[in-house]
């Protein structure tokens, strides 16, 4: 019968962290393909890297000129001790199983791209429309059905980007002025101010429910293209 005699494959848990990118260290082990996906995704975010490997293929070589740091070696123990995340792009056991023990050693968080079951992390199809980050994992390994449903999440926080970039500058200005509001809080993330919000309403409906003077103290001039009149 389907599927009876496939080896099952383990369910992983997964614990999500949000890294500060521009603050990370990162480097890469290999210089192929692998490696060029990952180096790629980590371009973009920021981090600053380096990869190392014996070869590079082209694709990797050039990644030198967006300020990645190169260096054509070996792998050594030296290359990690400053580094924050490792990433195993090879396929010779040997070597991995060198890098995986230095990296336990020196609690060092390491994703092995060649078989994510013997790393400590992964990463996860993730995006972002400025106002809201977002990643999704697949907990059986299934990257197609993980972009899809990415996707899916895009369509469905789109609408709420605009939303969120009011209520998070509205409690940065709580902040500043040293108390956040809760019950103010509770109203822009609720259904009701939504509604309002998407027509227009945004503030005139703070100024109906909350104390006009407190309102003043929370939006200024620049601040009327969110729901404003």
């Amino acid at each position: 019968m389907h599927g009876d005699n496939k080896p099952d494959i383990p369910e992983l848990e997964y614990m999500f962290l949000s890294l500060i990118s521009n603050k990370i260290n990162a480097i890469i082990i290999g210089g192929g393909r692998a490696a060029y996906i990952k180096a790629k995704s980590l371009i973009e975010k920021g981090c600053k890297l380096t990869i190392v490997s014996k070869e590079f293929d082209e694709e990797v070589e050039a990644l030198s000129c967006k300020g990645t740091v190169l260096v054509k070696e070996g792998y050594d123990k030296a290359f990690i001790l400053d580094k924050h995340l490792v990433f195993i792009c090879i396929d010779d056991k040997a070597v991995t199983n060198e890098i995986i023990s230095d990296c336990n050693e020196l609690s060092k968080l390491y994703i092995n791209c060649i078989d994510s079951k013997e790393g400590l992390a992964v990463m996860p199809m993730q995006a972002n429309n400025k106002a809201i980050s977002y990643a999704i994992n697949t907990n059986k390994g299934n990257p197609k059905m993980a972009r899809r449903i990415l996707r899916d999440i895009e369509k469905a926080v789109e609408p709420l980007a605009e939303l969120t970039a009011f209520s998070t500058e509205l409690r940065q200005r709580m902040k500043a002025l040293g108390k956040i509001d809760k019950v103010v809080m509770e109203f822009i993330t609720s259904e009701e101010f939504s509604f309002f919000f998407g027509r227009g309403y945004g503030e005139k409906v703070l100024y109906l429910y909350f104390d006009k003077e407190y309102i003043n103290d929370l939006i200024e001039d620049d601040f009327l293209i969110y729901g404003g009149y």
